[in-house]
C-alpha cells in the first residue's frame, strides 16, 4: 500500500506541476474548428433529400468558421453514407471552401466501395487537391461488423496532424505510432452514445497526456473538445446544447516526447513480472533437529 500511495501522489504531483502554465499553440494562425450537430443523430445518405439539406447545413456551418480564420475543421464521424456516385453531393461544396479559404476541412462518413463498407475520414486539403482518406483501424464489436477495418497512418496534407476517429483512440498503441511518426496534433472525428461522452472523450484526453500530442474530438451525441498535451481541456461543448455545436481553439504545440511515448508499456509489463515474482512460493529451510 504505500508502494501504490506513493505512486499515486507522485503522479498528482507531477500532473499539477505540467498544468502550471498555459497551452501554447502551434503557431500564429493555426486554428481548429470542431462543428457538430446531433440532429439528425442518424448517418444519412447523400442521394437523399435529407442528405443534402445536411450537407447544406454543415457547409454553411464550416464556411462561416473558415471565413473567422479555421485552419482546420473537423465534422463528426459517420456524418453520411456514400459512395463514388453520391461522393460528389459533399465532397465538391466542402473541396471549395478549402480551397477558397485556405482551410482543411475533415469530414467522417461511411463510405461504399463494391459493396465493402468503410468507416473513414476524408481530408479535403487547403488550396485545393485531391482528399485524403483514413479508414478506421479499431472497430466496435457488433455495432460495426459489416464494415471493414483500415491500417496505415495518414496527415492533412502538409502538416503532421494525424487523422484518426473515435475507437482508435482507445488504442495506445496507435496514438503512439503516431507521435513516432512525427504527428503533432490528432484531428479525431467521433459518435458517442450520450451517457458515455463524458468518459469518452476523457479516455482521447488521456492518449494525448501519454504522447504528449494535443486532440482534436468533435463526437455527436457527446462532447466537443480540443485539449492539450497536458490533459487541459481548452476548448469544449456538449452537443445537446444546441442545433449546431462549434468549438474554436489555437490548436496547442506538442509537448517533448514524453517518458511512455518512448519506451511503451515497460511500467505495465514490470508490474506484470513483480507480481508474477511475487506469487512464486519461496522454499523454506527446515531448521535443524
Amino acid at each position: 500500500m504505500v508502494v501504490f500511495g506513493g505512486l499515486v501522489v507522485v503522479a498528482l504531483a507531477y500532473g499539477g506541476w505540467q498544468l502550471r502554465e498555459a497551452p501554447v499553440p502551434t503557431r500564429a494562425g493555426d486554428r481548429v474548428a470542431l462543428v457538430a450537430t446531433d440532429r439528425p443523430n442518424d448517418v444519412i445518405a447523400l442521394d437523399t433529400a435529407q442528405g443534402r439539406d445536411l450537407v447544406r447545413r454543415y457547409v454553411a456551418q464550416v464556411e462561416r468558421v473558415a471565413e473567422d480564420g479555421a485552419r482546420v475543421v473537423v465534422i463528426p464521424e459517420k456524418t453520411f453514407l456514400a459512395d463514388e456516385r453520391s461522393l460528389p453531393v459533399l465532397a465538391g461544396p466542402l473541396a471549395r471552401v478549402a480551397r477558397e479559404h485556405g482551410a482543411d476541412v475533415v469530414a467522417g462518413l461511411v463510405m461504399s466501395r463494391g459493396g465493402t463498407l468503410y468507416n473513414v475520414a476524408l481530408d479535403f486539403p487547403a488550396g485545393g487537391g485531391e482528399p485524403v482518406e483514413y479508414i478506421k483501424k479499431h472497430l466496435i464489436p457488433g455495432l460495426e461488423d459489416a464494415l471493414r477495418p483500415g491500417g496505415g497512418l495518414v496527415f492533412a496534407p502538409g502538416t503532421r496532424w494525424g487523422l484518426i476517429i473515435c475507437k482508435d483512440l482507445d488504442h495506445p498503441d496507435l496514438v503512439r505510432s503516431y507521435r513516432a511518426a512525427g504527428a503533432t496534433a490528432l484531428l479525431a472525428p467521433a459518435w458517442d452514445f450520450g451517457g458515455d461522452g463524458w468518459l469518452h472523450s476523457r479516455m482521447a484526453v488521456v492518449r494525448g497526456v501519454e504522447n504528449g500530442l494535443a486532440i482534436a474530438r468533435p463526437a455527436r451525441a457527446g462532447q466537443v473538445l480540443v485539449s492539450d498535451p497536458n490533459g487541459r481541456i481548452v476548448a469544449e461543448a456538449a452537443t445537446t446544447d444546441a442545433e449546431f455545436v462549434e468549438v474554436t481553439a489555437a490548436l496547442p504545440a506538442p509537448a517533448a516526447p514524453t517518458l511512455y511515448a518512448r519506451l511503451g508499456d515497460w511500467f505495465a509489463w514490470l508490474s506484470v513480472a513483480l507480481l508474477v515474482l511475487a506469487l512464486v512460493p519461496v522454499p523454506r529451510r527446515r531448521r535443524a533437529v
